[in-house]
């Protein structure tokens, strides 16, 4: 961990006066080792997020839908500080995320997988660098995922688009569930994600990044989001599970307790949702659950 903090520190420094993202790293890939998935890890990553969903215990235990995350930190790190990209750490956040499941991982399986920038562009608040993430198992994608980092202020920033008025829909609350995180979490979740960004592990560096403290690893925050969807919905039948996506619209606090609300769907088989803290302030924002 030591030897992480001072690679993402000297990354820090190296790149704290950067103003734009180098766009020929668009395509540039790592492949994931390949491991075996262990029951002990399965229930690891479980316990740190919160999820006693019984798939994980017994014969044929499936892992959890966001257990991929922590087997691709090391690749992810290596371009999220990669001396070309000239990416600010400092500016950066966890903006978007979406995963799709094509078959459950479970015990036993031998995983593998491919980390790569997909691509690089602008928006009204800085550049979006999508990175694409995908788990192979028996030479079959079982899942991948899309990782939208924002690094504000970057970039040339195109004017937002305008919205008419009205065109916002009026979305009717059909069900609201409590998602609790608790304090020291965020240490838990960097053990068995790899992830010991600094933004979740130290105060002092946290605070230098404009944040209050330590914030809760968005991946962690929306594996919780859809560890009480599948539940809400799906009995905790987790071979359902297509889809989940996501905004992060700002950031959670571990101790919070945040409300998840689901809306009134327009399509069969795909929920839209939001989630609050609890001075009503959205930290996810554009919520989508799609099942089979």
């Amino acid at each position: 961990m030591a030897s992480e903090t001072v690679g993402l520190m000297a990354a820090l420094i190296r790149n704290r006066n950067s103003r734009a993202l180098n766009r020929d790293m668009t395509g540039f890939a790592l492949d994931i080792p390949e491991r075996v998935v262990d029951r002990v890890g399965i229930l690891a990553y479980a316990k740190a997020t919160g999820d006693d969903n019984p798939a994980y215990t017994g014969e044929g235990a499936v892992a959890p839908p966001f257990y991929l995350s922590g087997l691709v930190y090391d690749q992810l790190k290596l371009i999220l500080t990669h001396r070309e990209l000239g990416l600010n750490l400092l500016r950066m956040v966890h903006g978007e995320q979406e995963v799709i499941w094509h078959m459950p991982v479970r015990v036993g399986d031998s995983i593998r997988g491919r980390v790569f920038i997909k691509e690089i562009r602008d928006t009204p608040a800085g550049e979006m660098m999508t990175v694409s993430v995908q788990g192979i198992v028996k030479n079959r994608v079982a899942a991948e995922a899309l990782m939208g980092f924002l690094v504000r202020g970057t970039g040339r920033r195109p004017a937002p688009v305008m919205r008419a008025a009205g065109e916002e829909p009026v979305r009717e609350e059909v069900f609201r569930t409590e998602i609790r995180t608790w304090e020291g979490q965020q240490l838990s979740y960097a053990v068995v994600s790899g992830d010991n960004n600094f933004i979740h592990t130290s105060t002092f560096l946290a605070k230098v990044a404009g944040l209050p403290r330590t914030i809760l690893h968005g991946v962690c925050f929306m594996a919780m989001c859809c560890s009480s969807l599948t539940r809400q919905l799906l009995a905790d039948d987790l071979t359902r599970l297509k889809l989940i996506r996501g905004r992060f619209s700002a950031y959670v606090l571990p101790g919070q307790t945040l409300s998840l609300v689901g809306y009134t769907p327009l399509t069969r088989g795909e929920q839209p949702f939001a989630v609050f803290n609890g001075s009503g302030q959205a930290v996810m924002k554009n919520g989508l659950f799609i099942f089979r």
